[in-house]
């Protein structure tokens, strides 16, 4: 009887186009189609979070890269904000990689991707700090050679051989004299806020914020 009073459901839910709810696994020959359906998801989602990532990384080395006039400053600012929110992401990256193994590849790459994108930004940066002051060091040093010969300061260093728009607009290194006191300066590429003065009489840089 039991079976008998089953039957018309069944019928009623297969007349209005329903299926009845399966329990346990998948069985016959639909069953290779199950497990796909549920492992295109994480996939997908790691695939956006990677590049998301790539963006932005391109938008940081982009500023970071560049060292002369206002674009130094912003690349300056990219480099410290990113450098502040990479350390404890890094952080939580770790603790997360260690307790939830199906996320360590996608954090390892990013965590890879955002070191390896730090260590070109600051490499970058000490570069253009080393060529700038070794350019700067190159003026100061004709200059006093010139001081030397005619026991007068340039009164541009053009008279040097130097291109003064060039240093200018490469390393906003300036020159001037000002009632025979020479004034030589520029800003670092690393922190464009800070410029680094020569003391003649010394012949020592100092820094001026």
């Amino acid at each position: 009887m039991q079976q008998l009073e089953k039957a018309p459901a069944s019928e009623a839910h297969r007349g209005r186009g329903l299926t009845l709810p399966s329990r346990g696994r998948s069985k016959g020959r639909f069953a290779p189609f199950g497990p796909p359906l549920m492992s295109n998801v994480r996939p997908q989602v790691n695939a956006s979070r990677l590049v998301r990532t790539l963006i932005l990384v391109v938008i940081v080395l982009g500023l970071a890269l560049s060292h002369t006039g206002e674009m130094a400053l912003w690349g300056s600012f990219a480099i410290v904000a990113t450098t502040i929110v990479f350390l404890p992401w890094a952080i939580y990256s770790l603790v997360r990689m260690a307790i939830r193994p199906t996320e360590r590849r996608s954090r390892a790459i990013r965590l890879a991707i955002w070191t390896t994108t730090l260590i070109v930004a600051f490499s970058a940066r000490g570069y253009w700090d080393t060529t700038a002051r070794r350019e700067a060091n190159a003026v100061a040093s004709a200059i006093q050679a010139f001081k030397g010969r005619t026991g007068a300061y340039p009164s541009s260093l053009s008279e040097v051989g130097f291109d003064a728009e060039a240093l200018k607009e490469e390393f906003s290194l300036s020159y001037r004299l000002t009632e025979g006191k020479a004034t030589l300066f520029y800003s670092q590429p690393s922190m464009p806020m800070i410029a680094n003065h020569y003391n003649f009489e010394a012949n020592s840089w100092s820094k001026l914020d």
